[in-house]
């Protein structure tokens, strides 16, 4: 049994893993991060499948080589392409030397591929060990609990120790550690594939600085260094002394803060390495600055790089949290707030396409800064965009969320653009840097305003990217082209308990596959729904996305435990039970946000809301495998993981419906999996009395 839950660690861990070897190495891939996930999980599901491709467990070390040199190399080009209907800064930041490129499509079918072989020898060898078994519901529970501890050590290692090397490192410990505790073949095929991956891992690691969500690079510029993030630009930091600028550092910066009054409390949301904002906030005469920013690695770099050691000046108060989350969690007024080119390449989640910035620019969070700013305080939004649209949503969403005028400047032909909310304090001349747009060419126009929970910033329309279709589209051909492999004769399990006999009467009938299937997908928008809810309450860390993602699995998990012990509640009464809570989960952030919550504000009853959901999936689950054989609740599980993938793929349809009607998404594959098990239960009554 402790083989069995150490493998399902390593498969989960190997899934996240690759997503974020993927993502950080190919800067070009990480848009498409949530689709890698969906392919592991496919492939896992595959080799659950194919039990007798468990011989060849020895292979692991050497598959998992296999996506870490496809990283390496495919790092070297860029993978940007353009989309018409989708905003990418990365698309306009090409600061590389090099002029190389790659096909965007080819590059993610080829890192999808070779994250395939190892993933899917992952899943056989888990088959094999569950087989053996004797009981079903005992299977499934180490099968979870495994897969909670490999979430929860990744979560660990992506926190405290982020850099490629610790994390091949920590890799490399747990493959070693299933041949130990197996022993299956001879420790150089193990150790030797174990030993490459570090030798590739450890000089990648050692030229970049790694945070939580991404790779950082230093590159020498005059006045100091640009910030590549995952091979991009993304940020500067100065090493000259404030005292020997002979012009003020980024002039249009500097210009922002000539509205700044001596003595004004100022708070700049996303301060980066601080050289920039924080120190022009210093320069002109700020009383207090409060410098808010999500990744600790930048504040690193400035605390590393800064000759004027801004972030240690006693007038700085430095946080390193999520800048929705913060202003959630303070009540302080601010006489100038500062939003500072905040625009991020980084998805916030594995499971969702939104990004660590997503949630500070819509109605709510942009609405929630400017009820921190004082009377007669500025609020000002510089912001980079290489497209127009993106620039008349900036207005329309900000004259929307303030209910003031909205001043809007431009730097000719450049990509900078910059928006001014004030509560009465005069603007400063704007030239030589900015030009006004005249407020007659100003106005509300029709483009859809971003919301909780509709957070898509960069997209154009309520409309799905023709090229994330896709890639979509071409990642379900590679789906089946894989189930057609597994499911070939030769690699067919001939236990008749394994796969559902022609008789109804079967242990495991085609109705509980259906019902695990269509469980998979519904649970797969649950989670969407429960993480699109809690970031803007909990923010967009890493940490508290990681906790959201273990608190699903583990609530699951604990509803599953329950059911084990005693059935306390029948299959119905069940079923009604998560039908009410799914109703609740569509209204727990209207009832019960901190902020606005109608009936009783509190973080602590919308998250139990939240997860109420979850835990009767996960007593139902358990309910209908406590009494199945243990290659029986094979089966099932790896139909529960080709329907979550499957739900995955249609996750997409969200920049349609937006998250909240996820949930709807989430009742309609429930309600086909309830009659699925209904006609299960129904016809194995019938036809028990025939049998004995």
């Amino acid at each position: 049994m402790l083989e069995l839950a150490l493998w399902s660690a390593v498969t989960v861990f190997s899934e996240l893993a690759i997503v974020r070897l993927f993502s950080t190495l190919v800067g070009g891939a990480s848009y498409f991060g949530n689709l890698f996930l969906l392919v592991g999980s496919f492939a896992a599901a595959c080799g659950l499948m194919a039990p007798r491709l468990g011989r060849f467990s020895h292979c692991v070390a050497a598959a998992l080589l296999l996506p870490l040199i496809a990283a390496v190399a495919l790092g070297r080009f860029d993978l940007i392409e353009w989309m018409p209907d989708e905003f990418f800064w990365s698309s306009i930041a090409r600061t590389k030397p090099r002029e190389a490129s790659f096909d965007l499509r080819l590059g993610i079918l080829l890192l999808a591929v070779s994250s395939l072989p190892a993933l899917l020898l992952c899943g056989a060898v888990q088959g094999e060990l569950v087989r053996r078994v004797r009981e079903g519901a005992k299977a499934y529970l180490i099968l979870a609990g495994g897969g909670l501890a490999g979430a929860a050590l990744l979560a660990v290692q992506n926190q405290w120790l982020p850099s490629l090397a610790a994390l091949v490192c920590l890799w490399s410990a747990l493959v070693g550690s299933c041949w130990l505790l197996g022993t299956r073949g001879r420790s150089w095929l193990w150790l030797t594939p174990l030993i490459a991956a570090l030798a590739i891992a450890v000089p990648v690691s050692l030229r970049s600085r790694w945070s939580p969500y991404q790779r950082i690079d230093l590159a020498p510029m005059p006045g100091g260094y640009a910030i590549h993030s995952n091979g991009f630009y993304i940020s500067s930091v100065s090493n000259v002394p404030d005292a020997k600028l002979t012009t003020r550092f980024a002039g249009p910066t500097a210009w922002a803060f000539k509205s700044l009054h001596p003595g004004d409390n100022v708070l700049v949301v996303g301060s980066g390495a601080g050289t920039a904002d924080v120190r022009e906030a210093l320069h002109a005469g700020a009383g207090h600055v409060t410098a808010v920013e999500i990744d600790p690695e930048f504040i690193q770099v400035g605390l590393d790089i800064d000759p004027d050691h801004t972030y240690r000046d006693p007038k700085v108060e430095r946080v390193n949290a999520d800048g929705r989350h913060f202003l959630a969690s303070t009540d302080r007024q601010y006489d100038f707030i500062l939003y500072p080119f905040v625009d991020s390449q980084t998805n916030a989640s594995n499971q969702a396409r939104f990004r660590l910035d997503s949630f500070l620019y819509t109605l709510e969070g942009l609405h929630l800064a400017y009820s921190h700013l004082a009377p007669r305080g500025i609020m000002i939004v510089n912001f980079a965009t290489g497209t127009r649209w993106i620039q008349q949503r900036m207005y329309d969403l900000l004259r929307v969320a303030t209910g003031r005028e909205v001043r809007v400047f431009v730097r000719g032909q450049s990509v900078w653009s910059l928006y001014a909310v004030s509560n009465g304090r005069q603007l400063p001349d704007v030239a030589p840097f900015f030009t006004a747009v005249p407020p007659a060419a100003l106005h509300v126009s029709d483009l859809p305003i971003p919301t909780d929970d509709w957070p898509f910033l960069y997209s154009l329309e309520r409309r799905v990217p023709w090229e994330y279709l896709r890639i979509s589209g071409m990642v379900l051909l590679l789906f089946a082209a894989l189930l057609a492999g597994v499911t070939a004769k030769r690699w067919r399990e001939s236990e008749a308990s394994d796969w559902p006999a022609a008789s109804s009467a079967s242990p495991l009938s085609t109705s509980l596959l259906a019902y695990a299937f269509f469980s998979g997908a519904a649970f797969f928008f649950i989670e969407l729904r429960t993480i699109s809810a809690l970031v803007p309450v909990f923010g967009s860390t890493y940490l508290s996305q990681s906790a959201a993602v273990i608190g699903i699995i583990a609530c699951s998990l604990a509803g599953g435990l329950s059911a084990e012990r005693r059935l306390w509640l029948p299959p119905l009464a069940a079923w009604l039970a998560l039908f009410a809570c799914l109703g609740l989960s569509y209204v727990a952030p209207d009832w019960f946000h901190p902020l606005w919550g109608l009936l009783q504000p509190s973080a602590s009853l919308m998250l139990l809301a939240l997860l109420s959901p979850v835990f009767f999936a996960g007593y139902l689950y358990l309910t209908y495998v406590r009494r199945l054989p243990a290659a029986a609740v094979a089966s099932m599980q790896k139909w529960n993981l080709v329907g979550g993938a499957i739900g995955g793929l249609a996750e997409c349809s969200l920049i349609v419906l937006g998250f909240r009607l996820s949930i709807w998404v989430a009742l309609a594959f429930y309600c086909v999996a309830f009659v699925a098990a209904t006609a299960h239960r129904s016809t194995a009554r019938v036809e028990t009395p025939a049998v004995r």
